[in-house]
């Protein structure tokens, strides 16, 4: 495929400055411009410089491409990159299971499991339902506190202590970002932990 049109719109294209780059993006083509492409488009893709701005990546080889704005910009290179390669959704809870928190928490033999994995899905089921992309991953479940700990130790419950630390730091400053127009307590009655343990 030649020729990708970065500039919005044929009028944009007249301006001065502003070129259609030429990138052979072949697929199996050794001269692909995409590994040099992809650093400059993931630095750039929400920039806002000036009009027509030319793109170098980090070994300052020459200009891969020169656009008229960023919105644009960021659109192309999504349908770009979806053609060229395959994408697997990942999700961490699934059908009321969390199979990596699940894993983890054994690992560490964790008394409480089943329950802590229902805390987690039932959690993330009241947060998907502002919008499907905004979950909770469960990193955040894989508390420091509990990290040295192994298979072999002697079985332990994830506390609510920590839960409630992890609420409090974690879980409700993610979703003051997620839902910016809410005060604390709003969220607190809707995602605070007791709110979440009462429909487990």
């Amino acid at each position: 495929m030649r020729s990708l049109v970065w500039c919005s719109s044929s009028r944009a294209t007249k301006r001065k400055g502003c070129k259609q780059p030429e990138a052979d993006w072949h697929v199996g083509d050794k001269s692909s411009a995409i590994p040099r492409t992809i650093p400059w488009l993931v630095r750039n893709a929400t920039s806002t410089t000036s009009p027509c701005s030319r793109a170098f990546d980090k070994t300052n080889s020459p200009p891969v491409a020169e656009s008229s704005c960023s919105k644009p910009r960021t659109v192309l290179v999504d349908y770009a990159l979806r053609r060229r390669f395959k994408f697997v959704g990942l999700r961490p809870y699934q059908n009321g299971d969390a199979p990596v928190l699940r894993s983890w928490l054994k690992a560490k033999s964790i008394s409480n499991v089943d329950h802590i994995v229902k805390l987690f899905c039932k959690l993330n089921e009241h947060i998907s339902k502002i919008n499907p992309h905004f979950i909770v991953g469960h990193s955040y479940f894989m508390a420091p506190r509990l990290q040295g700990r192994t298979q072999d130790a002697a079985p332990e419950a994830f506390s609510k202590d920590l839960l409630e630390d992890i609420w409090e730091f974690s879980i409700l400053p993610l979703l003051s970002e997620y839902e910016p127009h809410r005060s604390l307590n709003e969220l607190t009655k809707t995602y605070g932990l007791e709110a979440v343990l009462g429909s487990v």
